[in-house]
């Protein structure tokens, strides 16, 4: 191998290793931006059938119970304005309200670890080339 031919394919590995590492970002912002998506989503109870007539049942039944529990207090003599009642409402965001900086803060430790190991598996793959345009050399 010509020393042009040595330098080419240097040039040619360290784009080569640019362009994985860019690669790499790349995925590591598309993971990011899928996960802060699924994070900020809000879901209606009416935007799905199954979750509609779910929430439709739900409101049925809670009616019913809230029935017998005004019955029973008018037996009592609790005032209407004092008795209790059952109430139940959707959570448009589900548990992601309340906890999203603990969740962004681990997805950024999970996509950092995923963004090293990429970085290694392109290190690995430079030495590697790196190594066997060497041995041609030698041989």
């Amino acid at each position: 191998m010509t020393a042009r031919e040595r330098s080419e394919l240097q040039v040619l590995l360290r784009q080569r290793e640019r362009v994985l590492k860019s690669a790499a970002k790349q995925r590591s912002a598309d993971l990011l931006a899928n996960f802060e998506n699924h994070l900020g989503q809000v879901y209606a109870f009416d935007q799905d059938a199954i979750w509609k007539a779910a929430a439709v049942a739900v409101k049925a039944e809670i009616d019913r119970a809230n029935a017998a529990i005004a019955a029973r207090c008018a037996k009592l003599g609790i005032p209407t304005r004092f008795a209790p009642e059952v109430e139940t409402y959707w959570r448009r965001r589900g548990e992601n309200a309340n906890r999203r900086a603990p969740r962004r803060a681990a997805q950024n430790g999970r996509d950092e670890d995923r963004r090293r190991s990429r970085r290694a598996i392109v290190e690995i793959g430079k030495v590697t080339s790196n190594r066997k345009s060497l041995s041609r050399r030698v041989a």
